[in-house]
């Protein structure tokens, strides 16, 4: 089963329209090198650029949850090596939420350039992590 969503009705039928040779090509790809494809985590995302803490807020919590601590780097990296967990995730991403909303998320240790954006992007990819471990038997991909 194939499931298809998008957040514009209009760009979601337009994808629709996809050349049927690149889908049959994918599928042949797939089937060839893993057997199968049962999750597809999808890393697209909303920038959040913006001096605002609302839509940085926004940004964060989209990219991370529509899908489903970086000491300029290390934090970033470290904290979220060790989330094994969907609360634990969810517990790192309302710590950042709330440095962020406070202006400390700098001298915490997060991301400042792009923070939401970047924080979402690894705390997806964290959670991809999570699933592939929490179900061995299926194909996971990010």
């Amino acid at each position: 089963m194939v499931v298809l969503t998008a957040r514009d009705e209009k760009r979601g039928l337009e994808a629709l329209a996809t050349d049927p040779e690149s889908i049959a090509s994918l599928t042949d790809f797939v089937k060839k090198q893993f057997g199968k494809l049962d999750f597809l985590v999808n890393n697209a995302g909303i920038l959040g650029a913006t001096f605002s803490i609302a839509p940085g807020t926004e940004a964060c919590w989209l990219n991370y949850l529509h899908k489903r601590k970086h000491r300029k780097g290390e934090k970033l990296k470290g904290e979220l090596t060790g989330v094994t967990t969907d609360e634990k995730l969810n517990d790192l991403i309302t710590e950042y939420l709330k440095d962020f909303k406070q202006g400390l998320h700098g001298s915490k240790g997060w991301p400042t350039l792009i923070s939401a954006y970047t924080v979402s992007k690894v705390a997806l990819i964290a959670y991809t992590r999570i699933l592939a471990n929490k179900y061995p038997d299926f194909c996971i991909n990010s």
